[in-house]
């Protein structure tokens, strides 16, 4: 199943997402979103990825992967859990209880618990702030950083 998303700002925006729904096979669902939240943007993603590479590189003491389930339990859960009342009640319920090391893999794949892929731009900037405090500090990491830095200060 593929998921696509639309934002919807302009008429002619909307009369190409009109074409391209009456061009679906039935049946299917459609999801409605009042206003326009800014997800985070491609550079931001781009940038956590760099990141971590960066680090599993320079820092052997954990995969790739287990530094991205580290920055997701230590840097986004907390911005999650304070920025949403049914996000902490669920990760209080099923996550918080579990030891440290098993809510590690939960962060990771396969399991992969939600964190960046809903936050808002605004979020992922609080995100990439305290990650790469994070990566810097306890890990010794040197990161890239990028010219435009909007998006993470």
């Amino acid at each position: 199943m593929t998921k696509k998303t639309w934002v919807i700002k302009t008429d002619d925006q909307r009369l190409r997402h009109m074409s391209y729904l009456s061009q679906k096979e039935l049946p299917y669902t459609a999801t409605d979103k009042e206003g326009a939240e800014k997800d985070k943007s491609t550079p931001q993603n781009s940038l956590h990825h760099k990141w971590l590479t960066e680090v599993a590189t320079q820092n052997k003491q954990h995969t790739r992967e287990q530094y991205r389930g580290i920055c997701k339990l230590h840097c986004g859960v907390p911005i999650l859990r304070a920025a949403s009342e049914e996000y902490r009640e669920a990760y209080d319920r099923l996550v918080k209880p579990l030891p440290y090391e098993v809510k590690l893999k939960y962060m990771e794949a396969p399991l992969d618990f939600p964190v960046t892929r809903g936050m808002t731009d605004e979020q992922m900037s609080e995100y990439l702030h305290e990650v790469h405090t994070l990566l810097t500090t306890e890990f010794g990491a040197v990161l890239t950083q990028p010219k435009d830095r909007w998006f993470y200060e």
